[in-house]
């Protein structure tokens, strides 16, 4: 590789790579960093590929972000590949993580006190030679908006919308538009030794549809309201570890979710499961599907518990390790795949973070199947940071 020092803040490399039965390979990288953002863009190009009918190959991708002091930033992550067969015929150094589909994506937002708004486009198109899985919708575009919790005497106030336009190039998917409105309502209580959080929302969903496929109205919607309790307690005490002064805490937390059921098969599925879960704060959510097209009847208590290793000198995290579980307390009817859930714990969730040195950080997630009596899911991680 020849590397090109340009400047302070930016910089460029270049390699070149030859294949005897296909001819020569350039591959470059642009790298930029300032105090609003940072950016990179990577190519490699192949002319006259003498094994692929003498066709030009090439790869790229750009991403990069700014950030400015008036609240606006600007996200681009964009990528392709010549062809379908590219990814397969070559090592590529542009970083592309999948070997099926890439990402064209384009992000506008503004954030402050009071409001948030985001603005995004994004396509996808798909890299591998006869795909089979199904290439996620387009967004053209996707709008957020929403109001952050104002206070309204002793409650607070806000709001939380959605709007996406979904494409796609194959015929026999329905296609459309979703809107999602949800306005709720708090009344919190934060002592310095815990805190209450009753809350009240509204879920709204209305759609419409261009490509009705399998579906009889092109406007179907639903409203649903979803009642909440979040609470939890703080313990702590002076203790040392390690000859350091440190704060132990802990900190169990209660969560009460209240749903009801209302009839929603008459609505498309774009972009909505109830996903993998391997986070335990995923358990103190309100709703249990992740993604708009839903809103799941439910009535549960989740229980968790944390406790926390905190610096008296720094007041840095030094040990966090949380446990927690969700109990039901009706089986759930509305579901992603048309089969009712009828299990009354949800799995074991635990996590474990640490800070072992200055230098090292150690992760892990822990998820036990209470019917299999095995773990389901096991996530180790280290972080070294070169001092």
């Amino acid at each position: 590789p020849y590397y090109f020092n340009l400047a302070d803040n930016y910089d460029a490399t270049l390699r070149a790579a030859w294949y005897s039965k296909r001819g020569g390979q350039l591959h470059g990288e642009f790298r930029y960093l300032n105090e609003a953002g940072e950016g990179t863009i990577r190519g490699e190009v192949l002319p006259g590929d003498d094994l692929f009918n003498n066709e030009d190959r090439y790869g790229y991708a750009i991403d990069f972000y700014q950030n400015y002091s008036n609240g606006w930033g600007v996200d681009i992550d964009l990528a392709d590949v010549s062809d379908t067969s590219y990814l397969n015929d070559f090592r590529n150094d542009i970083n592309l993580t999948s070997s099926t589909q890439v990402q064209q994506r384009g992000a506008v937002n503004y954030n402050n006190s009071y409001v948030y708004l985001n603005g995004i486009a994004s396509t996808w198109t798909a890299v591998a030679p006869d795909q089979e899985t199904n290439t996620p919708y387009d967004r053209l575009p996707q709008i957020t908006f929403g109001v952050r919790p104002q206070e309204a005497g002793l409650f607070e106030l806000g709001l939380d919308t959605e709007y996406i336009t979904f494409d796609s190039e194959d015929p026999t998917e329905v296609t459309g538009s979703r809107l999602n409105v949800i306005p709720y309502l708090e009344l919190p209580y934060e002592p310095i030794y815990g805190f209450v959080k009753p809350k009240l929302a509204f879920h709204s969903i209305n759609y419409q549809l261009d490509n009705l496929a399998e579906f009889d109205d092109d406007a179907p919607g639903a409203g649903i309201p979803i009642f909440s309790i979040d609470s939890g307690l703080f313990f702590e005490r002076d203790t040392s570890w390690r000859g350091e002064g440190m704060t132990h805490t802990l900190e169990p937390r209660l969560m009460y979710v209240y749903a009801p059921e209302e009839f929603q098969d008459d609505m498309p599925i774009f972009d909505t499961g109830e996903g993998s879960v391997s986070s335990y704060n995923v358990l103190f959510r309100e709703q249990r599907f992740f993604g708009g097209d839903r809103v799941g009847d439910d009535n549960h208590i989740a229980l968790g518990l944390t406790t926390r290793m905190i610096s008296e000198k720094t007041g840095q995290e030094r040990m966090r390790a949380s446990i927690g579980q969700l109990y039901y307390l009706e089986d759930r009817f509305v579901t992603a795949d048309g089969t009712p859930d009828t299990e009354g714990e949800s799995d074991i969730f635990a996590e474990f973070n640490a800070v072992a040195t200055n230098q090292i950080d150690l992760r892990s997630f822990l998820r036990w199947d209470v019917d299999e009596r095995e773990f389901s899911n096991i996530q180790l991680g280290v972080e070294y940071e070169a001092g």
